[in-house]
């Protein structure tokens, strides 16, 4: 006979994987955050939106309401940019993360100390190891050979090259 007291098991829906962008913002919701990850991807989505001429001269600082406040390098910049204010939230508006944003503010001062959201530099190729000083073909380079970090191992030969050549004292 069955336990009454077992609970009938639920049957899970199959569900689809969802990306990535999509479980950040169910996070985000459940912690509050989704108003500030919107404001935040709209600051991001500038640099796009601007282009690289206009980006090393202009920063998005922060949103006030649905304002974008941005840093400007120059007043004949910020003079400059108001004439284009139009095409630029064209653009904007274009860019994923900031369809919402109905203005533009210019404000002149310095750069340094604004966000940047530039996308990393991918970092540069490690250097190729250093040519190995001469060891003995006995224990020593059998034992170098087994070390598999490459800086490690030329460290260590280096190490034995200098103590073998080193005077006795």
């Amino acid at each position: 006979p069955a336990n009454p007291r077992r609970m009938k098991r639920r049957t899970r829906r199959a569900a689809s994987p969802r990306g990535g962008p999509s479980l950040v913002d169910a996070l985000f919701g459940r912690l509050g955050l989704d108003e500030e990850a919107r404001r935040w991807r709209a600051l991001a989505a500038w640099r796009a939106a601007a282009g690289e001429r206009i980006a090393a001269r202009v920063r998005a600082e922060r949103m006030q309401g649905t304002t974008m406040v941005l840093r400007v390098s120059s007043s004949g910049w910020a003079n400059e940019l108001s004439f284009m204010k139009a095409q630029l939230l064209e653009r904007l508006h274009a860019t994923a993360g900031a369809g919402w944003v109905e203005d533009l503010r210019f404000q002149v001062g310095p750069l340094e100390g604004a966000p940047d959201f530039d996308e990393p530099t991918p970092r540069a190729p490690a250097p190729p190891p250093p040519d190995l000083p001469p060891v003995d073909d006995g224990a020593v380079a059998a034992a170098l050979r087994a070390i598999q970090d490459p800086e490690l191992r030329a460290a260590f030969a280096e190490l034995y090259a200098r103590a073998r050549h080193r005077p006795a004292t």
